[in-house]
């Protein structure tokens, strides 16, 4: 018997006086290659399902709590921009949304006086060239446009300003009150843009493996039930517990 050699036709074995026996193409399957064959009407009470086979990376999801915060490289600043008395406060409390160009403050400034009385006057003399340098001396003052044309349509010293905000945002702090004494540049109310947020994930250190820059995230909320919030992790802050999300 030679079990190894195979023919391509019916016939008698040219070893021995007795007929090939036939061999089909699924026949030893299990055996040989180390599969299970089971037929077709077992695969069908079995509710075995195929599928080719592909080489790819696993996605690994990572469910964690998080919270929303501030971007704070969007924060700004809103100075005062000359020494004085606050007398109005528009805003009384932080968290307040207020929108662009609205008011904040009026804030008392009567140390402008003596410079616009100054420039009122060469204005009347009619020199072109002291009247421009007279008001360079307002500009530098920190004195804006504004008020610099309401003292030339008034012919009278201006020394109220209003403080408004620059952008569309939430005051995320105030640092002064009504009747209080400021100085030039000291920082009135902070303004904190809503577009971006942060989203500031809590995870421990076990799964921080799972965390890289770009990483996707999807992020829900019980305040907007039914939507889901797309974005990447921006940063890995360096304590590897909270990485902020845009």
């Amino acid at each position: 018997m030679a079990p190894a050699t195979r023919f391509d036709k019916p016939g008698k074995s040219p070893f021995m006086d007795m007929d090939l026996v036939p061999r089909y193409a699924d026949e030893g399957v299990g055996e040989d290659a180390g599969g299970v064959q089971i037929s077709a009407r077992q695969q069908q009470n079995l509710g075995v399902r195929t599928a080719k086979v592909s080489r790819q990376t696993l996605a690994l999801k990572l469910n964690a709590f998080a919270t929303v915060a501030i971007d704070e490289r969007g924060v700004e600043t809103v100075p005062a921009l000359a020494s004085g008395l606050i007398e109005k406060l528009y805003v009384n409390a932080s968290q307040q949304f207020v929108k662009k160009n609205e008011a904040l403050a009026e804030l008392w400034i009567p140390q402008w006086a003596a410079a616009q009385q100054e420039y009122l006057a060469v204005r009347r003399l009619g020199d072109s060239g002291l009247t421009a340098a007279a008001r360079d001396r307002l500009r530098l003052q920190f004195m804006p446009e504004a008020v610099i044309r309401s003292v030339e349509r008034s012919g009278q010293p201006q020394t109220r300003m209003t403080v408004r905000a620059p952008h569309d945002g939430y005051v995320s702090k105030l640092d002064v009150r009504t009747g209080a004494q400021v100085t030039t540049a000291q920082p009135l109310f902070e303004l904190a843009s809503l577009d971006p947020v942060w989203i500031v994930i809590d995870y421990p250190q076990s799964q921080a493996s799972l965390l890289r820059e770009g990483s996707k995230v999807t992020a829900t909320t019980g305040s907007w039930p039914g939507m889901a919030f797309q974005g990447t992790v921006s940063e890995l802050l360096p304590d590897l517990e909270a990485p902020p999300v845009r």
